[in-house]
Formats: C-alpha cells, structure tokens, sequence
C-alpha cells in the first residue's frame, strides 16, 4: 500500500472562526484549538478496574503460559481494542492488520502484565520460539 502525504495546514476559514471565537472568549487560539481537538478525539481513556487477588493470579498465569495478545500484549475477553481492521486473504491466511492510532484506542478492561506483575511477582521472561 502506498503513503499518503497528509496535509497539516489549517483552512484560513477555519483558523478566521478559531481567532474570532477565541476573541469572543478571551482565550488565545492555540486553547481555542486545543478544546476543539479535546472534543474531537473524546475522552481520555479510563483507568481499568482493580483486579482481585484471584483475578491477578490468574491473569499471572495466563502471561505466564504465552497467552498474551499478539497485537496489544494484553489479555482481553473479545477482540483486541488496538486492532482498527484486519484484511483476509482467506478464512486461515491473514493479508494486512491496521492498528488504532498511538492514544487514540481504549484499552477498556484488557489487562497488561504491569497491571499484574508488581516487586512481588516478577514478570515472565518471553517464551522462545
């Protein structure tokens, strides 16, 4: 697949109603841009849960036996939360994965090996292949 060159420039109307508004507001138009973007790309991700003791052990074990996820190296129930799309070449031959911008993908209740493995419990060393 071939790059794309993005353009990065701010249409002049836009940047006129960001100064106007900003004007309006008493804020400069760099904040004015910032609260736009906020609410453009939503909510900061949430803090997982607290796992149980039971719940972390198990977790333990799992990245211990290799279980963790491919794409996000974490442990989750349904489909990975990093992944925005996989390609097919056929039901077994997996072509192409595009993957959620950095920051820009909710992790929701996957669990990550620091969430679980703390000074008591030393993390895996990576299983060979």
């Amino acid at each position: 697949m071939a790059a794309t060159a993005h353009s990065f420039r701010i249409p002049q109307a836009l940047w006129d109603a960001l100064v106007i508004r900003s004007l309006g507001e008493g804020k400069t138009s760099t904040a004015v841009m910032l609260e736009a973007l906020a609410a453009h790309l939503g909510p900061a991700p949430r803090e997982p849960d607290a796992l149980s003791d039971g719940d972390a052990a198990e977790a333990r074990a799992q990245f211990t036996k290799g279980a963790a996820c491919l794409h996000c190296g974490g442990l989750h129930l349904r489909a990975c939360p990093r992944v925005r799309r996989l390609s097919w070449r056929n039901k077994e031959d997996l072509a192409e994965v595009e993957y959620w911008a950095a920051g820009r993908w909710d992790p929701g209740d996957t669990v990550f090996p620091e969430d679980v493995f703390a000074e008591g419990h030393p993390e895996p060393s990576s299983p060979s292949g």
